[in-house]
């Protein structure tokens, strides 16, 4: 963003197109001088929503301009019988270290059915936990069956490794 002139005022200018819908935060970055050497303390807090906004989704601010299309499976339906999500962990002798994961089970799951069968990365973002994630994968299922756009599914949604093996892998 940019300064307007020498206000506290920033500004972005963006050409998107009319049918688009997306989400976005600000990080907020506040400064306060301390002692009589003039440091400097910066804190940063990031994933801070628009106030001037209310639309909200799972935490991020939501923009949805006027041609957007709808998003009807997205949204808890109290109507719709939901799966079962169930955390667990792996311990990985390569990495090393345990890795979690959640599997989703459609709503009446007996293990005697032939299931789709969905593999998720990135499970912090796209589900691994009921509520408090960008994307509701388990909902999304739950209201895809329900409106008969997909058979029975169960999912594996791995979650990320940590930080620091994730740097190492990349570095190798």
């Amino acid at each position: 963003m940019e300064r307007f002139l020498d206000s506290d005022l920033y500004y972005r200018s963006l050409n998107v197109p009319k049918d688009a819908r997306f989400g976005y935060t600000f990080l907020v970055e506040t400064r306060a001088f301390l002692g009589p050497d003039k440091s400097v303390e910066t804190r940063r807090s990031a994933f801070t929503p628009d106030p001037l906004n209310p639309a909200r989704y799972h935490g991020p601010t939501v923009l949805a301009l006027s041609e957007a299309p709808p998003q009807p499976y997205s949204d808890f339906q109290p109507n719709v019988a939901a799966g079962t999500l169930k955390k667990q962990s792996i311990r990985s002798k390569i990495l090393p270290e345990e890795r979690t994961f959640s599997v989703y089970t459609p709503p009446g799951y007996d293990g005697k059915i032939p299931c789709n069968l969905l593999i998720v990365f990135d499970g912090e973002t796209w589900g691994s936990v009921p509520m408090g994630t960008l994307i509701p994968t388990p909902t999304i299922l739950d209201n895809l069956r329900a409106a008969q756009k997909i058979g029975p599914t169960v999912a594996l949604i791995v979650d990320n490794m940590s930080l620091r093996n994730r740097i190492s892998w990349l570095k190798s």
